[in-house]
C-alpha cells in the first residue's frame, strides 16, 4: 500500500493543537516461546479478563490479556535503542544529560518525546499521540496458559549442595504457550508520515516481551490493516470478539494462523463503512 493513500489523515509537520486525524493499526501478534504477561512477581497469575466469546456468541470465556504498558514499554525501548544507535538524541534542555527515559529530563525533541510524550519538571509537557489498548487473546486462556516448574541447580549440576543439602529453591510457575495469537489495533493521533513509518518500524522490528525478556517472550508481529478516519475504529476487543464469531466452534490450539488471518481480514473489510 501507499503512504500516499493516507495523505489526507497526514499531518504535513508537528502541530501544537490536534485536529482528529486518525491511522488505526491493526496488530496480530503471535508468541513464538513461552511469554509471561503479569503485572506482579514470580508465581503470580497471567493478566486475563473474563468478556464474552464474540459478538454473537453470548458465551463467557476468559481471555489472557497483553496490557497496554505490556506493548508500549518494549517498542518504546528498541525505538530508542534506533535513535541512540543513529546519534538522534538531544540534550536536555534542564540538565544537559542526553534524553533517555524514566528521568526527569527529556530532551523534548526527539520523535520518540514527540510521539509518546513527556513531562518535563517545571513546565514543559507533550501527550502521548500513540493510543493502545489491551491485546486479547483469540482462545480462551484455560486452552493456551501451562505450568513449569522452576528449580536451582547448584554449580556441581545437582540439586544438592556441597555438603549434600538438598536445594528448597522449587517454584511453579504459569506461562503462555508458543503459538499464541493476541489481536490488537494501535492509534496514532496527528503523525506525519515519517512518524507513521518509525512506529510500524519498530512494531516489526521489537521481538521480545512480557516478563524474563532475556530466557522467553518471543514474539512475532503482523500489521494486517491501516486505517485512515476521522474517528477511532472498533476496539480490540470487539475485533478479537467479531473473529471468534467468522472463526466458528470449535476452536483448538494450535490456531491455523492463515484461517486467523483470513477471518481477521474479513471482519476489518467491513470497517470502511464504520
Amino acid at each position: 500500500m501507499s503512504i500516499n493513500k493516507l495523505s489526507p489523515v497526514l499531518a504535513q509537520t508537528y502541530e501544537n493543537f490536534p485536529k482528529g486525524r486518525f491511522i488505526s493499526l491493526v496488530v496480530l501478534r503471535k508468541t513464538e516461546s513461552e511469554t509471561i504477561f503479569r503485572t506482579e512477581g514470580s508465581g503470580e497469575p497471567m493478566c486475563s479478563e473474563f468478556v464474552q466469546a464474540g459478538l454473537m456468541d453470548k458465551n463467557v470465556i476468559q481471555r489472557l490479556v497483553m496490557t497496554k504498558r505490556k506493548q508500549v514499554a518494549p517498542e518504546r525501548r528498541y525505538g530508542r535503542e534506533f535513535l541512540r544507535a543513529h546519534e538522534l538524541f538531544y540534550p536536555s534542555p534542564k540538565e544537559g544529560s542526553l534524553c533517555s527515559l524514566n528521568t526527569n529530563s527529556p530532551c523534548e525533541m526527539c520523535v520518540d518525546c514527540f510521539l509518546y510524550g513527556f513531562a518535563a519538571g517545571g513546565g514543559g509537557a507533550q501527550k502521548s499521540r500513540i493510543w493502545t489498548e489491551d491485546a486479547f487473546s483469540v482462545l480462551p486462556a484455560t486452552d493456551i496458559l501451562g505450568d513449569r516448574t522452576i528449580n536451582a541447580i547448584y554449580e556441581n549440576g545437582t540439586m544438592r549442595d556441597q555438603n549434600g543439602n538438598a536445594s528448597t529453591a522449587l517454584n511453579t510457575s504459569e506461562y503462555i504457550k508458543p503459538g499464541v495469537h493476541f489481536l490488537d489495533v494501535v492509534t496514532l493521533k496527528d503523525v506525519t508520515a515519517d512518524e507513521l513509518r518509525y512506529v510500524i518500524g519498530i512494531i516489526h522490528r521489537t521481538s521480545r516481551y512480557g516478563a524474563v525478556s532475556s530466557r522467553v517472550g518471543r514474539m512475532e508481529n503482523q500489521i494486517l490493516g491501516i486505517f485512515g478516519s476521522i474517528a477511532e475504529l472498533p476496539s480490540s476487543l470487539e475485533l478479537v470478539q467479531a473473529t471468534h464469531d467468522v472463526l466458528g466452534q470449535p476452536l483448538e490450539h494450535p490456531l491455523n494462523i492463515d484461517l486467523l488471518i483470513a477471518a481477521t481480514k474479513q471482519v476489518i473489510s467491513t470497517w470502511t463503512n464504520k
